[in-house]
């Protein structure tokens, strides 16, 4: 019966020990991980950062475009209203030019 206790107790100590050790173990493990965990927090918000910066360059440029675009838009339109008024003008003067044809087909019939 002794021996079935001292057998016991050995294998609680060693069982102690172990447990002890594990514990060792992963005290020195976690900083280890925290750096990693660290590092690659790093890397990830670095590349974030570059994504964020090329997305802004994109949209800067998207904007430029538009401004562009905006502008040409502005500038045909301009024309438009400059054409219509044009036109306009030409159907104000058609009566005019109608009647001065007549005359002179009048004056070319007598002839």
């Amino acid at each position: 019966e002794a021996a079935a206790w001292a057998e016991g107790q050995k294998v609680a100590l060693r069982q102690k020990a172990l447990e002890t050790a594990s514990k060792q173990v992963e005290d020195e493990i976690r900083p280890l991980k925290e750096e990693r965990m660290a590092e690659a927090l790093g890397r990830a918000a670095k590349q974030a950062a570059e994504e964020a910066e090329q997305l802004q360059a994109q949209v800067s440029e998207a904007r430029k475009q538009l401004s562009e675009l905006e502008a040409q838009l502005s500038a045909k339109n301009a024309a438009a209203k400059a054409a219509e008024a044009d036109l306009e003008a030409c159907k104000e003067q058609l009566p005019e030019l109608e009647a001065s044809m007549r005359v002179k087909l009048n004056e070319k019939s007598r002839l």
